[in-house]
């Protein structure tokens, strides 16, 4: 028992910076506000106008952003890397499902640029961390 203490703090204090990697392995660069864009000061005409276009909803769709919208990114699938691909701004938005009653909400989230949808964003089961907020 006395020879396996030493290795276990061995074992535990040289695996312990494997647990500690910082931002998903972002850069200094891309976790700058520029690596953003600016902020999307029309956000709620664009939610909408994806709203209507995208998910093809009446335009009287009730729905509501939760929060204003946040700096974050996509990142590739871990067989491509894992790496960081897109930074943007997230918008949480709960949007009316049609035809229940009573009335259901569907959680979508869309990362924007540039005031423009450049994606939504899928929930990913492969990253533990909340991998597209920074």
């Amino acid at each position: 028992m006395k020879r396996l203490l030493p290795i276990l703090v061995i074992l535990l204090t040289g695996l312990a910076p494997l647990g500690c990697k910082s931002k998903a392995g972002l850069s200094e660069t891309q976790t700058q506000p520029e690596a953003h864009g600016d902020f999307p000061d029309q956000y709620e005409a664009v939610v909408r106008d994806y709203i209507v276009r995208k998910l093809q909803r009446d335009p009287g769709t009730a729905y509501r952003i939760s929060e204003p919208p946040y700096r974050g990114y996509l990142r590739n699938r871990p067989a491509q890397g894992g790496q960081p691909s897109r930074f943007g701004w997230v918008v949480e938005v709960y949007v009316e499902v049609p035809g229940t009653t009573p009335p259901e909400e569907e959680r979508i989230r869309l990362l924007l640029r540039d005031n423009a949808v450049l994606s939504r964003i899928q929930p990913a089961t492969y990253f533990e961390e909340r991998w597209y907020q920074l």
